[in-house]
């Protein structure tokens, strides 16, 4: 809301302190040669009492409309404020599982966690000032791990939970993460690695139907077929995604047309936010290619050289409030070769040299706000003693 404000000063005195506790205990019971119960606790409360007493002055102007320039100043109005607070929480977890050593080439365990968050916000210590939220958390855990050979070795995990509230309007009541993780040495000489990380979040409830998401795949290779030479590769695709609906109020220009505002439904917003009276389903999608290749190797018994290239290209789309708003980092390509020299001098001394280059470019459209672009070359030089 605008005031009359033109200036204001403040003074006063405050304190605040965090004050932590931790603990976590685990044991784990062998009930068998191959079969173990692992118990995990968690435990971690916190407070922050704070305390004020400030004192504000506030300066208008005697003859509205005011602006900076105008003159002169009414008397400055005091707005004493004292506060004394404390936000505080409590956080419980207990973890049973059971794991089951199969063979020596195959593992899994089964197990589930239980969680209970407590928040209390005490406002000024009086009655009724307290906003008191609690939280509770039910998880499934399955997992298994294998190792057919001795040159792979295969993870994977599980996990869902259910939350009986939510603390934030995106905080999900479902929650699932999927983790898989491959290593493959076919070779003494070459490491091949894979992994996928998946998180999907979703909360149903009718004013918020947020939909999430985090998915993450990743290749790797390691390469050193000789002494002198080697090759590093890395593929990473990142993809996350979070949609929900929103109350807002916006009026565009005149001769401005946002699709985002224009299709927003009116008047849909009264039992949750009446001074934002449209609503929309807004959306945030990110998707990020990552790609590196690094080759290493000794042109001379006394010399190692490194010669590599790595670029992330992102994609994205979010809602456009402002015919200014540039997209930004949703829509930007990040390159980076690198090179770098170590020659071995003798006497424990080592000359190393390196050179990085620098380029970032947005996608956005071209117009009032133009797409930043940015390149820069960095060259760096040492001399390394060993002793």
């Amino acid at each position: 809301m605008r005031t009359n404000t033109l200036a204001f000063t403040g003074s006063g005195t405050a304190a605040a302190n965090r004050i932590s506790d931790l603990a976590d205990l685990g044991a784990t019971l062998h009930l068998t040669q191959h079969l173990r119960l692992i118990e995990k606790f968690y435990f971690w409360a916190y407070r922050i009492p704070q305390n004020g007493n400030l004192n504000e002055l506030d300066y208008s102007c005697a003859a509205p409309p005011c602006t900076l320039l105008s003159t002169p100043l009414t008397t400055p109005v005091a707005t004493p404020t004292t506060i004394q607070s404390s936000f505080n929480q409590t956080w419980t977890r207990n973890q049973t599982e059971l794991a089951w050593d199969i063979s020596k080439k195959v593992g899994a365990r089964i197990g589930y966690r239980y969680g209970d968050r407590d928040f209390n916000h005490f406002n000024d210590f009086l009655p009724g000032d307290l906003d008191h939220f609690v939280g509770l958390e039910k998880t499934a855990l399955l997992g298994f791990w294998a190792r057919p050979t001795h040159t792979l070795r295969l993870n994977f995990d599980l996990e869902h939970t259910n939350y009986n509230a939510v603390f934030v309007r995106l905080s999900p009541r479902k929650d699932a993460r999927y983790r898989f993780q491959m290593t493959y040495t076919p070779r003494s000489w070459a490491t091949l690695g894979g992994s996928i990380n998946i998180r999907q979040e979703s909360n149903a409830d009718s004013e918020t139907q947020y939909l999430g998401h985090n998915q993450n795949y990743g290749l790797t290779a390691s390469l050193a077929p000789r002494e002198r030479f080697g090759l590093d590769l890395a593929y990473n695709f990142n993809s996350v995604i979070q949609n929900a609906i929103i109350c807002f109020n916006d009026t565009p220009p005149i001769g401005v047309i946002l699709p985002f505002v224009a299709n927003a439904a009116n008047n849909n917003c009264a039992g949750n936010d009446t001074s934002n009276n449209l609503m929309a389903n807004s959306y945030y999608t990110n998707h990020t290619n990552f790609g590196m290749a690094t080759v290493r190797f000794k042109p001379a018994k006394r010399v190692l050289a490194n010669i590599g290239y790595s670029v992330s290209s992102v994609d994205g789309s979010v809602p456009q409030f402002n015919i200014l708003q540039p997209l930004g980092t949703v829509q930007y390509t990040y390159q980076q070769p690198v090179a770098n020299l170590s020659v071995d001098i003798g006497h424990k001394l080592a000359f190393n040299m390196g050179w990085n280059y620098y380029q970032y470019g947005e996608g956005s459209f071209v117009g009032p706000t133009a797409p930043r672009y940015f390149h820069a070359n960095s060259l760096t030089e040492s001399l390394r003693y060993s002793f």
